[in-house]
């Protein structure tokens, strides 16, 4: 039963990532972080801007949540360190996978990344890509987690994580 709860949960998760029904390969970036830091003030904006796009279509604003957070600062963090880009982990561990680890997962989730070097910056490339303002105007979601972190001098990794 766990198991097929699981394959549910995974389900719904890549097709809050794009539609993706398979496992998506990692991109490799040229560049790593030495070192990397979460950025909680942009984090903040992001969330700013992020309510603001719900609002002029009519939705509530969404509450930051703690583990989500914590979720998406490790896969920001992760990301920067090790030099890759993706949903997936090098490892193959689904969005799902690694929320769990943070939070008890009860229904829908969805996760948007980017790199970016400004809360603005982010915001407008997440509302200009259709599967990623679909997850920041799902009506159904409630809770998100912003993680940010540096990944050199002109670039961030960004993770945003949606629950109901």
């Amino acid at each position: 039963m766990r198991h097929l709860q699981t394959l549910a949960l995974l389900i719904g998760i890549m097709l809050l990532v794009g539609g993706v029904t398979s496992a998506q390969s990692v991109s490799w970036l040229s560049f790593r972080a030495s070192q990397s830091e979460v950025v909680p003030g942009m984090e903040v904006q992001l969330l700013t801007l992020l309510n603001q796009t719900r609002r002029k279509h009519e939705l509530p604003p969404l509450v930051m949540d703690e583990s989500l957070r914590r979720a998406a600062r490790a896969h920001s963090l992760d990301m920067a360190l090790r030099g890759y880009y993706g949903h997936f982990t090098p490892e193959n561990e689904s969005p799902a996978q690694r929320l769990a680890r943070f939070v008890v997962i009860r229904g829908r989730l969805g996760e948007n990344i980017t790199i970016n070097a400004t809360a603005e910056e982010a915001n407008r490339a997440l509302v200009a890509s259709p599967p990623h303002l679909e997850n920041m105007l799902e009506p159904g979601f409630h809770r998100v987690g912003i993680g940010i972190a540096s990944a050199g001098p002109e670039s961030k990794m960004i993770t945003e994580d949606f629950a109901q």
